[in-house]
């Protein structure tokens, strides 16, 4: 899969505020395989600077690892 590819289907294109904000946080819950993606390194849509340059990227567990991981362990 090609980086474009990748960028536009796991990539949607960022809320606007106007223009007032030029940087902002983009938070990325991927699942299995999709952790090991590198999405700070994805180019912005229309243009080829990384993402990592406009946003500061915050990868945090998916629904389902955080049901894992506050399940009790068993006797």
């Amino acid at each position: 899969m090609t980086r474009a590819l990748l960028r536009r289907h796991a990539l949607p294109r960022p809320a606007s505020d106007g223009g007032k904000n030029e940087h902002g946080r983009l938070l990325i819950v991927a699942d299995g395989p999709l952790q090991r993606v590198p999405f700070a390194m994805l180019p912005l849509p229309g243009g080829a600077q990384p993402v990592v340059t406009r946003f500061e990227t915050v990868t945090l567990p998916s629904a389902s690892t955080i049901a894992l991981l506050r399940t009790p362990p068993a006797d």
